[in-house]
This record gives structure tokens, C-alpha cells and sequence, in this order.
């Protein structure tokens, strides 16, 4: 598959021959070592912009990234159109039927039209909850980038996870806040006649 070759570090090498053979005819540049690789990426660059002209700016993100037999056949036939078993009972379905797109892309716009966002929930979680099927962070991240949709620097995982953060009450900001407070208050010196058996480090052991 032509397409498992659309890598940009690949392309800027078939930049730099291009350049190093600018001023080069054919017969110059078949004598070289490089004229395999020359007419290589020639191939590969006109497969690809074939694509181009058939799938447009869908094509772009795909040189960002290493592609496997799926994003291939997608490529080849159009995205959405491998089939994948999402459950042993249910049988096949599409990753990203034209039905879930438009869920996406609705989402998408929900979440921009709020003055303000929820509070703990980025673009990627608030889509991925809305959605009627589900689909992981990393999916939804690429379908976004696929369709062009601005990620805002969303990672493949919650922010709360990288953190160590599992409470689904307090953010981060307030649990920092927190600390802050008992540090202040165990730093300062018990009134008379609260020993350190007691008193308010008893009440408020400090957190580690």
C-alpha cells in the first residue's frame, strides 16, 4: 500500500533530492547513486497527490502519522469503511459512520457557543460523553484532527489522570489550595494547654 508511505520525514527527504538534482537532466541524475530514490519518491509523491485531489485536506494529518492496515484501506476507499468488531455479539461496524461524525462535529460547536466550559472537562471529554457510541480520547483525537477540528492541546489522556488525580469532586486547583491551608495551620504554634498529643494536629493531620 502506496499509502502506508505517506510519512512527512520521508517527503522532506524527497524535498532535499529534489533540490540536490534541481539543476540536474534525467540522464544527469540517472548516473547517481540516489536516481532509485529519486524516482521513488517521484511515485509516491504522485500517489499521494492523487489521493489529494480525491480525499482533500482529510489527507494532511495522515503524514503526522504511522499507518497501519486500517488507516491504509481507509485511505485507499474512503474513511469510515474498515470494519472493526466493536463487541463479540454485535458483530461489525463502522469506526466513524457519517452519522457519528455529524455527532462530533455538533458537539464540537456545543462546547464553543459556552460562555463558560465546565469546569474539569476539556473539549475531548465533553464530546466523548455526548457521543452515542463510545469512543476513546485517542480516537476522537484523531477523527478531530482528520476533520480539521481544533484539538486545543488535548492529550490521549485526562489531564487528571497524568496528575494522579482520581477525585471526582474537587479539582485539582482546590485540592492544592487545600494543602496549602493545613500547611499553613500546622506551621503555626498550638494555643496553651493543647499538647502535641492532640489539638488541631490530631484534627488536621498533615497530608503527605
Amino acid at each position: 500500500m502506496a499509502s502506508r508511505l505517506y510519512q512527512l520525514s520521508l517527503f522532506v527527504i524527497f524535498k532535499r533530492l529534489s533540490q540536490r538534482f534541481k539543476h540536474q537532466s534525467i540522464s544527469e541524475i540517472k548516473k547517481t547513486q540516489y536516481f532509485e530514490i529519486y524516482q521513488f519518491g517521484y511515485h509516491i509523491l504522485r500517489r499521494f497527490y492523487a489521493d489529494y485531489q480525491k480525499i482533500g485536506s482529510k489527507l494532511i494529518p495522515e503524514l503526522l502519522f504511522w499507518k497501519g492496515p486500517k488507516e491504509c484501506y481507509e485511505i485507499d476507499n474512503g474513511y469510515g469503511t474498515f470494519e472493526i468488531k466493536s463487541d463479540g455479539s454485535k458483530g461489525k461496524e463502522i469506526l466513524w459512520p457519517e452519522e457519528l461524525d455529524n455527532e462530533l462535529r455538533s458537539l464540537y460547536d456545543e462546547y464553543l457557543l459556552f460562555e463558560e466550559k465546565p469546569e474539569g472537562v476539556d473539549i475531548v471529554e465533553y464530546i466523548e460523553q455526548g457521543l452515542s457510541r463510545p469512543r476513546t480520547r485517542r480516537q476522537i483525537i484523531r477523527q478531530m484532527k482528520m476533520l480539521g477540528l481544533n484539538t486545543f492541546g488535548a492529550r490521549g489522556t485526562r489531564r487528571y489522570m497524568e496528575r494522579g488525580f482520581k477525585s471526582s469532586v474537587f479539582t485539582p486547583e482546590i485540592v492544592n489550595q487545600m494543602h496549602n491551608l493545613i500547611d499553613e495551620f500546622n506551621s503555626k504554634t498550638p494555643p496553651s494547654g493543647l499538647g502535641s498529643k492532640g489539638g488541631y494536629k490530631s484534627i488536621f493531620p498533615k497530608f503527605k
